[in-house]
């Protein structure tokens, strides 16, 4: 309607009803149950312990190798969930690499981070803009803001979580974590309130967001995109980036080309609905809060494969995915 979009005519590339017929596709399966998702395919979810609900896939075909597809990798001190399932047997491992050349900070201080940010957002009156994932990213600040409010660190302004998927699911994980779910730390089961933390309120509208966007004094904005290509979160940004009191949490990993990477990489405007807005907000970069593995936390992975697999390096920036292959090639001498 506004002529953002490159393309004329802008079409959809898929529709409503494109959606609900592959949703009526998928199926349930526990993990650590072997099943057959094709004849002469057996497959095994394991916890990759990246997002609720995340898996590692082992397909072995029938008389045939036996293939490890990590996908995303969480870390094995995710706040939320179980390590990562080691391999064992497997003549191909298929290994992610986002953080391949890179390592987390040893000791996290990104909560600590968060803190002394909003802290001082607040004093100028401004506002915080965190862009979050809404899967996993959300909850996990979440829980770090409880945190710090239980230890006195957060200060009494509103924190609204702007983002109908991450609404969405935050139910999954609050009944999830109730359930006892298997990817689920046990210490944490029954414990679904853990998502819970004064001053929080759940935007699900448009009409809220707008709300939120005019919002008077200072306040915690939760959004998404992550990367701040789409999303509410974009509207938030032109509307608080050009104040010097505001501040943006970057809080996970942002890819080359995005307007979160722009921004990682102090960009002096970002172009957003067709004009280029000016960035005086300070943008803090919080990657401690990312639950990718690190590159020796893949390396490990990879290492608690039995006998001599061939091992392929995928879903990385060239320089991540390359770091990673030559870091397996001699440590591992695979």
């Amino acid at each position: 309607r506004a002529g953002y979009s490159r393309h004329s005519p802008a079409l959809a590339l898929y529709t409503e009803d494109d959606a609900w017929a592959a949703l009526d596709l998928l199926r349930p399966q526990a993990f650590d149950e072997r099943f057959a998702p094709a004849p002469g395919v057996t497959a095994e979810f394991r916890p990759a312990g990246h997002i609720l609900g995340s898996a590692s896939v082992r397909v072995t075909l029938d008389g045939g190798p036996t293939v490890m597809f990590s996908g995303d990798l969480g870390r094995p001190r995710h706040p939320l969930l179980v390590p990562p399932k080691g391999i064992g047997t497997a003549d191909y491992v298929v290994v992610e690499s986002t953080y391949g050349d890179r390592e987390h900070p040893e000791h996290d201080d990104a909560p600590a981070r968060l803190a002394e940010l909003i802290e001082r957002t607040v004093e100028r009156g401004g506002v915080v803009i965190i862009p979050a994932f809404a899967v996993d990213r959300t909850e996990v600040l979440l829980y770090h803001l409880r945190k710090l409010a239980e230890a006195g660190r957060l200060p009494r302004v509103p924190i609204f979580v702007d983002s109908p998927m991450a609404l969405a699911a935050l139910k999954v994980y609050r009944e999830a974590f109730e359930a006892g779910a298997a990817d689920v730390r046990p210490e944490l089961h029954d414990a679904g309130e853990l998502f819970d933390l004064p001053g929080l309120e759940e935007v699900h509208d448009a009409e809220g967001s707008k709300r939120v966007t005019a919002h008077p004094g200072s306040a915690i904005i939760i959004a998404g995109s992550g990367m701040a290509t789409g999303g509410r979160v974009i509207h938030h940004l032109k509307r608080f980036l050009p104040d010097p009191r505001n501040s943006v949490a970057l809080v996970g990993f942002q890819a080359a080309g995005t307007r979160g990477r722009s921004l990682r990489d102090g960009a002096t405007s970002v172009k957003i609905h067709g004009q280029y807005v000016r960035v005086r907000a300070e943008i803090c970069d919080l990657a401690g809060f990312s639950v990718h593995a690190d590159a020796s936390e893949l390396t490990d992975w990879v290492a608690t494969a039995e006998g001599d697999p061939t091992v392929f390096v995928v879903h990385g920036e060239d320089e991540a995915a390359q770091a990673l292959g030559r870091r397996i090639e001699t440590q591992l001498d695979l």
